[in-house]
């Protein structure tokens, strides 16, 4: 969703580790089992039996040996949590997520036990585990059963999560629903929503629902033009909505299949024409709007439009009834049009160029836009030649 920008919740600031301080109560208790373990493991051995490694008490465990995992004997739910988190900076997946699972098991926190499982669903989307994740999210969900979710971020997050791995997965109206989920929302600001529409427009996409991936695209923009009235909203998104927009209706531009006879072919020539202003207008504003890889990315794509037309046309054989001079008044007055293309193409190929090298643009878009800025002077150079011969 392009990928879809959620928040993730930062382990350590939204429950920070803190020190131990067992009350003077806690401290009698922890001595007296101390003290109990140790007088059985003095007993003699004719009746042995099992010895509680740890004493679990409302938000604490203690225990008599060093937990293998944390090598710790007393530990409560934030200090998991705090190790969970350092293991994620450490990019150490694997232990985060065992100590994020060690932590819901032995705290009944339901806190903690939420932000947990998002976590984790987190770290399997880093690899790419989408199924594995939408099962961590889902267990969160799960847990809002019967709990208050006013204003709640988490509650938003997951369900945006949920959406952005079903699409994934391909399970498109399963993220459809995940994101409807939040629609009724009334604490929602304008920049969730347009969060929550992109993501319906990307699965409306991908279930092949072109006229409602449209208006969920236009959405995207008009919220972005009312928080533009106020303090302005996230041009990241609102260019993505403009780009994807763009790519549908060139879409149904490359549709469009020119044929005779004459008339059919003016009127599916006005179609595509049609079109390709629709797209070039929407591509523009995804510019206007985007970071350098997509200023590079639509800039391309504006400018293989005007291309592609020149390919059309020129490889279109003339008209069948025509005679030999005919042929070549016709051929004449196709380079006319033709190279006005080219021009076009080579000025939009130029300025996207111009504009992603000063913007730093990826690497990959801005090779492609320089193969095609050289291929298009190369038939524009071709073209004037042939058109100064016809006179």
């Amino acid at each position: 969703m392009g990928n879809s920008k959620i928040r993730r919740i930062p382990p350590s600031s939204q429950f920070p580790a803190r020190p131990f301080k067992l009350s003077p109560l806690v401290f009698v208790v922890c001595l007296i089992f101390l003290g109990g373990c140790a007088a059985t493991q003095s007993r003699p051995q004719h009746s042995p039996g099992p010895v509680n490694q740890k004493l679990s008490m409302p938000g604490t465990v203690i225990r008599i040996t060093p937990d293998p995992i944390i090598l710790e004997k007393v530990y409560d739910a934030p200090r998991l949590f705090h190790l969970a988190g350092e293991a994620e900076r450490r990019k150490e997946s694997a232990l985060a997520i065992t100590l994020y699972e060690k932590l819901i098991e032995e705290f009944d926190n339901v806190d903690y036990q939420q932000v947990s499982l998002f976590n984790i669903g987190m770290l399997h989307e880093d690899k790419e585990r989408w199924a594995e994740a939408v099962k961590y999210y889902q267990r969160v969900i799960k847990l809002f059963d019967g709990i208050p979710i006013d204003e709640d971020q988490l509650y938003f997050d997951t369900f945006m999560r949920l959406g952005i791995c079903f699409a994934k997965l391909e399970r498109w109206w399963d993220a459809v629903y995940a994101f409807e989920n939040l629609v009724s929302l009334d604490w929602l600001d304008e920049q969730d929503r347009m969060e929550i529409q992109l993501g319906k427009g990307i699965t409306f996409e991908g279930a092949g629902e072109i006229t409602l991936a449209e208006s969920a695209y236009s959405r995207v923009l008009s919220l972005y033009r009312r928080l533009q009235r106020g303090l302005g909203g996230d041009k990241t998104m609102a260019a993505e909505a403009a780009f994807r927009l763009g790519e549908i209706t060139r879409k149904k531009y490359e549709a469009v299949e020119l044929s005779y006879p004459i008339d059919l072919l003016r009127e599916r020539l006005e179609t595509k024409c049609g079109f390709l202003l629709t797209a070039q207008n929407r591509y523009i504003r995804a510019i206007r709007f985007g970071d350098s890889h997509t200023i590079a990315a639509a800039g391309y794509r504006l400018g293989d439009l005007y291309e592609n037309l020149y390919e059309a046309i020129v490889s279109f054989a003339p008209p069948p009834e025509l005679d030999p001079d005919q042929v070549d008044l016709y051929n004449e007055e196709v380079r006319r049009k033709v190279i006005v293309l080219l021009k076009k193409a080579i000025r939009i190929y130029e300025k996207s160029l111009k504009l992603g090298r000063r913007l730093h643009s990826s690497e990959s878009w801005l090779k492609q836009l320089e193969v095609a800025l050289t291929r298009m002077k190369g038939l524009y150079l071709k073209e004037e030649a042939a058109l100064r011969d016809a006179l």
